[in-house]
């Protein structure tokens, strides 16, 4: 099930100058392995994360830059990267948003926004990537974020590829790492640029959300990504904050069992004792959705018939690759997520 690709853990990355064709030597263990894995993220940073300064676009004297991750690795990079492995589909929509698509070697399988990415070779999933195919691509620099197995990053760091992994846990931090791939990259201009203008969206939906909680009170809303089992958005991630920016508040969060979980887990009769007041299903795969018969079927369905939100219609769906992928269009979620809290405490219906 999707969500437990995102659970917690601490990475411990190391680095040496052994050549690129340890992988290949490595990758059959590895594979064999990778089923057995706990799955680990990357721990969020003591201190929130300081904008970058620089404003010129890469000039040859800036470089080599050093760089620090989410666990406080220190990464240095002679000159600006032109062959670039992405294991998060978020950063790969912001490597393309700025204009440096042309930088992009390998991506995972899930990254299929925009249409031209498709062009780029897949190297698999984000926790069970092929090392055969990143030793293939030669990257000077692998991109990723929480959810990718401790020991593939040790391994592809081992083979003297530079990794840089973050873990952004709010709206704003992922506007933090869209300029910091800038950086990373050399085309900080135009990351900046991107960045603006998202964050220009991001204030003006949350001033809306602002006003929708100062007027009409700040309704719960239950962020299902998984029915059976059900699996919600919990607290430290950005749709935690997504929604809280829309002038609501995560039901999930409410809770005392779920205080540290990003994706918590509930039984029927938790959410029934929960009673969000606005259900928000985001399903990872929309065959999913089609197969628990649509937002129509939770008014038969066990458990959900009870609440009076689905009763009376406050359930809603959202792109859910918009919503839990670091990239530009988690923007494009904050603004329907607005839209829906808006409907659920109106009664209108959603204006297309």
């Amino acid at each position: 099930m999707w969500p437990r690709n995102l659970c917690a853990g601490p990475l411990h990355f190391q680095e040496s100058d052994r050549p690129m064709k340890r992988l290949i030597v490595c990758s059959a263990v590895m594979i064999a392995a990778i089923a057995v894995l706990v799955l680990v993220g990357c721990p969020r940073p003591e201190t929130e994360p300081s904008l970058p300064v620089e404003d010129a676009q890469a000039p040859a004297a800036d470089w080599p830059r050093t760089f620090t991750d989410a666990l406080g690795e220190e990464v240095t990079l002679q000159q600006p990267p032109q062959r670039v492995v992405c294991l998060s589909t978020g950063f790969t929509e912001s490597i393309l948003a700025m204009g440096a698509g042309d930088r992009l070697v390998g991506r995972v399988t899930f990254a299929q926004y925009p249409p031209e990415v498709l062009e780029v070779p897949s190297v698999g999933g984000m926790i069970d990537p092929s090392l055969e195919a990143i030793a293939e691509l030669e990257p000077d620099l692998l991109l990723t974020e929480r959810g990718t197995p401790q020991d593939v990053v040790e391994s592809i760091r081992r083979a003297g590829v530079p990794v840089l992994a973050q873990d952004p846990k709010s709206v704003d931090e992922v506007l933090w790492c869209i300029r910091e791939i800038g950086r990373y990259l050399g085309v900080e201009d135009d990351a900046k640029a991107l960045a603006d203008q998202l964050q220009a969206r991001a204030q003006a939906a949350t001033e809306r959300g602002n006003a929708i909680a100062a007027g009409e009170g700040r309704p719960s809303v239950l962020f299902v990504v998984s029915i059976e089992p059900v699996f919600v958005a919990g607290t430290g991630h950005f749709v935690d904050d997504m929604i809280n920016r829309a002038g609501a508040l995560n039901a999930a969060t409410l809770i005392d069992d779920t205080s540290r979980d990003q994706w918590p887990s509930l039984s029927l009769e938790a959410i029934v004792e929960l009673d969000p007041d606005i259900v928000v299903i985001a399903m990872m795969l929309e065959e999913e959705l089609s197969e628990v018969g649509g937002v129509e079927a939770f008014a038969n369905r066990p458990g959900w018939s009870e609440l009076p939100s689905v009763k009376e219609g406050r359930i809603y769906t959202i792109n859910p690759d918009w919503a839990v992928r670091a990239g530009p269009r988690l923007f494009d979620a904050l603004e329907q997520m607005v839209e829906i809290v808006q409907s659920g405490l109106s009664g209108e219906p959603i204006d297309d």
